[in-house]
């Protein structure tokens, strides 16, 4: 959110978190040269006027939605037409090794369901979303210590994909030997599959894909609008 108000000083930046707490530390990280706002609110029902926004950039949030068309119908409600969207978020190959280690332990089976980026791509689509395009890369953290990347899974609350987390992250001898067989070096890889998504605002009346068909919505205003023009 920081980043954002220094890239774009004039406009209003405004970091949104289900976290009361990441709400805060918003908040203090706000100046009198990059004042920030933060709202504690959830994405999927973000407190926000339609077509309010010209752009809209989530990092590393959306694999925590559970009703995706509802999270993107929501996306397309608050977004101006050809505004942007920008996100990243984790694809299903992510945390591969620390999978295949915790499968051979109590509690390490792995319980997420993390999206690619062709449902992704699917879903942009289906909500009347502007030329999205998908991408996607690998990164590969390597750890010293195992508790190293216990905590930070932990931290970010990721190890909840786990059935056990907490009986898994117990079994340190044990998840450490169950590592063993696929270290290629005394280290301990976490690889993540990021996803990454742009796309643009609609027009007014780009229909959306729904279980009933093709809808197309149109505001009060532009209705008047097309009045006045016929007349």
């Amino acid at each position: 959110t920081r980043a954002l108000k220094r890239l774009h000083r004039k406009a209003e930046v405004i970091g949104i978190d289900v976290s009361t707490a990441m709400a805060a530390h918003t908040r203090r990280q706000s100046g009198f040269m990059h004042p920030l706002r933060a709202v504690c609110a959830d994405m999927q029902q973000l407190p926000l006027a339609e077509r309010s926004l010209d752009l809209l950039f989530s990092n590393l949030a959306l694999q925590w939605v559970d009703d995706l068309p509802a999270l993107m119908a929501g996306f397309r409600r608050v977004l101006k037409p050809d505004g942007m969207l920008l996100f990243s978020t984790l694809g299903p190959a992510s945390l591969g090794e620390l999978r295949d280690a915790a499968s051979r332990l109590p509690g390490g089976q792995w319980q997420g369901r993390l999206l690619d980026m062709h449902e992704l791509g699917d879903a942009l689509q289906a909500a009347g979303f502007s030329e999205p395009v998908m991408d996607s890369e690998f990164i590969t953290i390597e750890y010293r210590e195992l508790a190293t990347l216990h905590a930070e899974l932990e931290a970010t609350g990721t190890g909840s994909y786990f059935a056990d987390w907490a009986a898994l992250a117990s079994q340190g001898e044990a998840l450490q030997a169950a590592f063993q067989p696929d270290l290629p070096t005394d280290r301990y890889p976490a690889s993540y599959e990021i996803v990454y998504g742009t796309a643009f605002g609609p027009a007014e009346g780009q229909p959306i894909k729904t279980r009933e068909g093709d809808v197309a919505a149109f505001s009060v205003d532009a209705l008047k609008r097309t009045r006045r023009g016929g007349r």
